[in-house]
């Protein structure tokens, strides 16, 4: 009864604003409807911000499935209802490449103009993640997609475009960190797909599978030393000034260092996640990492125990508060667990089947000691 008798005074008296002065009923109407047509319009830009990345993903499994003309035509619809969408430009390139492989170039070089005009426009520069996808122009050069395209006039006029845009950016970048990144990024990824071929053609501790980890790990320990100097100099820059991928090569090396290394940047990831600096989903897989190593359980259920004897990825390694791990893992912009453990290692996800099997797996993960994927 508390609550109707607050309510009910609020129909009398207008709360004062601070100042010993009353507003009026008439301005704390207009706050109310203020407020109430802001949070109708979140929920709105919401329900079409949802409805925009289903689109997106109709588009991609009709083209996946060879549907080619009517992915194209569900990424217009998806381009119509989220115009302004931050990252729509990635989505126009793949979108370029569907009408292509479709026979319809006209709708290709549509997609293609509003991307190369758009990726840089002065409006969607200052956005760290946009503005640190600049080697776009790199990448459409060597996009074997798109060669059809190259012996139509319209071709040169996207590339002069883009090749403007990306020298815009670089005077923004800092092109000797880039450099020196961006090389880290490739040889750490090479490595570790030696590494896993190596294992899936002669299995993991092979002769073969040990020397490629052993190169991998040397390569971690250099890449450590550069990433460390730029850390301890220059704090965690961000893509503004490294740009997309030296960015991600920052927290790749923290997050194939040591423990203890982890332990000493993790508050300085922290910080750049709230700067905007860095990505929350990464960081979510640096501290789960951290967690299982500290001897804790992780949070957002990234990290998988490898069992020995099977000789595989078998389980996810213990994790806090089963049933809402999706929660948990949307709040940090990562996919449902059902979906990233179906795409990555062909399992299922049931909460109430692993909660069951957690003392086990808890069990298991001490014995095999988890081993955390490099």
């Amino acid at each position: 009864m508390e609550n109707l008798k607050e309510s009910n005074r609020i129909n009398q008296t207008v709360p004062g604003n601070g100042s010993g002065q009353s507003i009026s009923p008439a301005l704390f109407k207009r706050t109310l409807l203020v407020i109430a047509t802001t949070i109708l319009c979140n929920i709105s830009f919401a329900q079409l911000n949802e409805r925009y990345h289903e689109l997106i993903e109709d588009a991609e499994n009709l083209s996946e499935k060879g549907k080619y003309y009517k992915s194209g035509q569900k990424y217009s619809e998806a381009f119509i209802i989220s115009e302004n969408n931050p990252l729509s430009f990635v989505d126009r390139y793949r979108a370029a490449k569907a009408w292509i492989r479709a026979g319809e170039t006209d709708s290709a070089f549509v997609q293609l103009f509003i991307f190369s005009h758009e990726i840089f426009s002065k409006e969607t520069i200052n956005n760290a993640t946009i503005l640190g996808l600049y080697s776009y122009y790199d990448h459409i050069l060597s996009d074997t997609n798109l060669r059809s395209l190259h012996t139509d006039g319209r071709w040169d006029e996207v590339l002069e475009t883009m090749k403007k845009n990306k020298e815009k950016v670089d005077d923004r970048l800092d092109m000797g960190m880039v450099l020196l990144l961006e090389p880290i990024f490739e040889e750490d990824q090479a490595c570790r797909g030696l590494a896993m071929k190596a294992e899936e053609e002669f299995g993991r501790n092979s002769e073969e599978w040990l020397l490629a980890f052993k190169i991998m790990r040397e390569k971690d320990s250099i890449h450590l030393v550069i990433v460390e100097n730029i850390l301890n100099e220059r704090g965690w820059p961000g893509p503004e000034v490294i740009g997309y991928t030296g960015n991600l090569c920052l927290w790749l090396v923290i997050q194939h260092s040591d423990k203890e290394t982890q332990e000493k940047y993790i508050q300085m990831m922290r910080d750049a996640v709230e700067k905007g600096n860095a990505r929350s989903d990464e960081l979510a897989l640096l501290e789960d990492r951290l967690a299982l190593r500290q001897g804790r359980k992780q949070i957002y259920g990234s990290q998988l125990g490898y069992d020995p004897e099977k000789g595989k990825t078998t389980y996810v390694s213990p994790l806090i508060d089963p049933d809402n791990v999706d929660i948990r893992r949307a709040g940090v912009g990562l996919n449902t667990l059902q979906e990233y453990l179906s795409e990555n290692y062909g399992m299922n996800w049931n909460a109430k089947r692993y909660k069951k099997k957690l003392p086990e797996i808890e069990e298991i993960d001490e014995r095999l000691k988890a081993f955390i994927e490099p």
